[in-house]
């Protein structure tokens, strides 16, 4: 496995969980636990990255925070349940955003790759504004 998968698959992975979860928890205006965090996390990660099609991720997620808000946090399951395809879809939106936003970044990025940073972010600023000097 390359850094590049191990970083896509699970930093980015963690990330997006963490952050769905926290949304999550928000939304139900309940506190968590940073070992909570960590062990819902590491739960979804392990179940997450067993399964390959995209709809049946989205699926297990969202019964995974639905599984929380009743069982841990006893809320109503209609209520966990709405707050969880909430949360995932909001989740998606933003991630989906970032993502193409990366994507369009990368086609300037890639052909700068075996340059230096600060090279690479010259060029960078002489393309968006024309001028070479500050």
């Amino acid at each position: 496995m390359e850094w590049l998968d191990f970083y896509n698959i699970y930093v980015v992975g963690s990330v997006q969980i963490l952050t769905g979860f926290c949304f999550f928890t928000k939304c139900l205006k309940r506190k968590v636990s940073y070992y909570f965090c960590l062990l819902f996390t590491a739960l979804g990660l392990f179940l997450l990255n067993w399964i390959s099609s995209d709809v049946a991720q989205m699926g297990i997620y969202v019964l995974l925070l639905a599984g929380v808000g009743v069982f841990v946090y006893k809320e109503s399951p209609s209520a966990s349940v709405l707050y969880a395809l909430v949360a995932e879809e909001i989740m998606q939106l933003c991630f989906g955003i970032a993502n193409s936003l990366l994507l369009a970044l990368s086609a300037w990025l890639f052909p700068l790759k075996a340059k230096g940073i600060l090279q690479s972010v010259l060029q960078i600023r002489i393309r968006l504004t024309g001028k070479s000097k500050a």
